[in-house]
């Protein structure tokens, strides 16, 4: 009988386990970027850590996209209110910049950019359509949709050159679409969910958030 409880409760232990694995905020790099960190980042008042996949090609196209975000202090209340769709919309508003990127991801002052009358390099900035939110040791992360089938994203297209006569970084979006058919999100609505409470439910239902590839 002492054997047979036991059993139970290490099974229990192991789907405790398994639901924290699952819920944990992502860390790969799904359109193989060579490059990821975290990065603070203050909105307001609040501090959020923001994960971010990154690389820097010179010949190639750089691709940048944010994975994730979540409060640094759970208990810090923004003082405008912002939901986590205004949030997101105000983190890619500073890492989607020529300030973020030259400092923070690709150092322009070592990597060569080009005078505008000699070309230019790309950069592809990624906008997942897609968000849900989990519950992992005592913080709500906001993540690109779990559930869907495949990953869907806008991708914005842009071309950076260095203008010799003003002395600055020219960017210049040439072009964005989806990366797939709206469809691959399914019946998503877009309306954002509250945030999850329970360590054995961590997950919300998927939300749309609104890009520059929205119709």
């Amino acid at each position: 009988m002492k054997k047979f409880v036991l059993l139970i409760v290490i099974a229990l232990l192991a789907l405790v386990g398994s639901y924290e694995t699952q819920a944990q905020p992502p860390e790969n790099c799904p359109n193989g970027q060579a490059n990821y960190n975290t990065f603070t980042i203050t909105i307001n008042n609040c501090e959020y850590e923001v994960g971010i996949c990154w690389d820097c090609n010179v010949t190639g196209v750089s691709r940048i996209e944010v994975r994730y975000f979540t409060l640094v202090d759970p208990d810090c209340d923004d003082i405008e209110g912002l939901n986590s769709t205004q949030v997101l919309e105000r983190i890619y508003s500073i890492v989607y910049t020529n300030n973020f990127i030259s400092t923070n991801l690709c150092n322009f002052a070592q990597y060569t950019i080009p005078p505008c009358e000699q070309g230019e390099i790309w950069f592809d900035l990624i906008y997942s359509t897609c968000w849900s939110k989990n519950l992992y040791q005592g913080h709500v992360y906001v993540t690109p949709c779990h559930l869907l089938p495949g990953y869907c994203y806008c991708i914005e297209a842009w071309k950076v050159c260095f203008d010799v006569q003003n002395g600055t970084y020219r960017w210049e979006m040439v072009w964005n679409d989806y990366s797939c058919t709206m469809e691959a999100c399914g019946p998503v609505p877009s309306t954002e969910p509250p945030d999850p409470t329970d360590p054995q439910n961590p997950y919300t239902d998927c939300w749309t958030v609104p890009t520059s590839c929205t119709p």
